[in-house]
């Protein structure tokens, strides 16, 4: 297309460079599916533009001097260039890759590779940034979250593979190991949902009937929602009858999608809710998946995540099982009693009416839809150390009791209320907030007793 340039010339009208951009769409149209990291990261940017520069249009704006339309030629003109080196280069040709990170994933990444379709340029030999001036290659593919300088790498060259990963188990093993254990079963009777606490609370095996655990670390309520209604379209969920449904005293002031520190964890949850929620990068998120979708099928083999997850797991098992050590508070040395009451001080730290509201709002919708299926629900607030219980701070407390008090009255759930209950004593918590191996038996036992004396069998 030669007259994109067009688009800078200020002799040219607003309507001939609106004619010139739709004409631009059409170029770029075909070229949707080609696998080429360059050309589909191109067309997310020129078609994030468009985008844009469309509002302006449609608010009757200047598009002259809005800064987007530099931006579109330039990366126009980087499209255009790739195309004819694709053209030129046959798809089937191995791709010259370096691998780059100091992680286990830049460790065993190469067991994901399709080595009919890449050459791995320092699979023998160690590389620095320095090298990188030197070689010829089609990919760097990112390992790590690396701190080094790489400005010399054009970034359309640069794979991400490490940040493709957080859509998957990298920041949450326990998350993808649950959603493997889930595909791998049939005909649940019940599903369990929340956070850590909850996840550490039950041991599945000990449940009398079949229970999906969709319980993760950091997961909020509008992820238990999303979760749970993705499993209910799975074949294996057809005759759910129960949902045990994990609270907290911060439920309802927490977004895992606004969390500075875990919000990332969101992005385990895109491939099967196709949500962000609040995240603060979503739509280049959603991008960069999209793109990653299409490119990595150029090297890497099909079930590559999965080949990275088994081996992930032979060097990290303690995901996978539940905590076997006994807390007591009283053994706690005056640094360490500090460090428990500034990780609790922060856990708690949380006043924000907005939230409240939405999360409110959320479980009401959480609750409608499982009385809309016919679920029975069984609320589940897990057991605490006394030393969690105290810090709570009283208007959370208070705000929390009015919020499923009022919902307990209005959906007329089973709530199964173990926060403060005396069966639970210092050797039945692995921590200062999870129990360990030997409550969760108990919480099981009680969750057995409670769903086998409901009228839902």
């Amino acid at each position: 297309m030669q007259n994109i340039h067009l688009l800078l010339d200020s002799t040219i009208s607003q309507n001939e460079k609106i004619k010139i951009l739709n004409d631009s769409v059409n170029e770029l149209l075909p070229w949707k599916a080609a696998k080429d990291l360059v050309i589909q990261s191109c067309l997310a940017s020129l078609v994030s533009l468009l985008d844009q520069i469309s509002e302006l249009v449609n608010r009757e704006e200047n598009i002259e001097n809005c800064g987007f339309l530099d931006s579109y030629v330039s990366c126009f003109d980087t499209f255009l260039a790739r195309k004819e080196l694709y053209h030129r280069a046959p798809v089937e040709n191995k791709r010259n890759i370096v691998i780059w990170g100091n992680s286990l994933v830049s460790r065993i990444i190469t067991f994901a590779f399709d080595h009919r379709k890449v050459n791995i340029l320092n699979e023998k030999n160690i590389l620095t940034s320095n090298d990188l001036n030197t070689i010829e290659f089609d990919y760097l593919i990112l390992c790590d979250n690396t701190q080094d300088d790489l400005s010399m790498v054009p970034p359309e060259r640069i794979v991400n593979y490490w940040l493709y990963l957080n859509y998957f188990w990298l920041n949450t093993p326990r998350n993808y190991y649950n959603l493997k254990q889930f595909q791998m079963g049939d005909n649940y009777a019940g599903i369990a949902t929340g956070i850590s606490y909850i996840l550490r609370a039950i041991d599945f095996e000990k449940l009398d009937y079949k229970t999906a655990s969709l319980t993760s670390p950091g997961q909020d309520l509008f992820y238990d929602f999303e979760m749970f209604k993705w499993a209910m379209q799975d074949s294996a969920c057809q005759n759910v009858k129960y949902c045990i449904l994990g609270l907290n005293y911060y439920c309802f002031q927490y977004d895992l999608s606004k969390s500075h520190k875990f919000g990332i964890r969101s992005l385990c949850y895109y491939p099967q809710t196709l949500q962000l929620h609040h995240y603060y990068t979503k739509e280049d998120s959603i991008r960069f998946f999209d793109v990653m979708k299409q490119v990595l099928p150029e090297f890497m083999k099909e079930n590559h995540v999965d080949i990275l997850f088994e081996h992930y797991k032979r060097y990290n098992e303690s995901f996978m099982h539940g905590l076997t050590g006994r807390f007591e508070e009283a053994n706690l040395s005056a640094e360490q009693y500090e460090q428990v009451l500034d990780v609790l001080k922060t856990l708690f730290n949380k006043d924000y009416p907005d939230t409240l509201k939405e999360y409110e709002t959320i479980f009401d919708e959480y609750l409608r839809y499982l009385d809309e299926k016919n679920v029975k629900v069984f609320v589940l607030i897990p057991p605490f150390p006394d030393i969690y219980i105290r810090n709570i701070p009283g208007k959370m407390k208070q705000e929390f009791e009015e919020i499923v008090a009022r919902y307990k009255e209005k959906y007329n759930f089973e709530l199964i209320d173990l926060s403060n209950d005396p069966r639970f004593t210092n050797e039945h918590f692995g921590d200062f907030s999870h129990v360990n191996v030997y409550g969760a038996e108990i919480v099981s036992s009680i969750l057995n007793e409670r769903i086998s004396t409901s009228t839902i069998f």
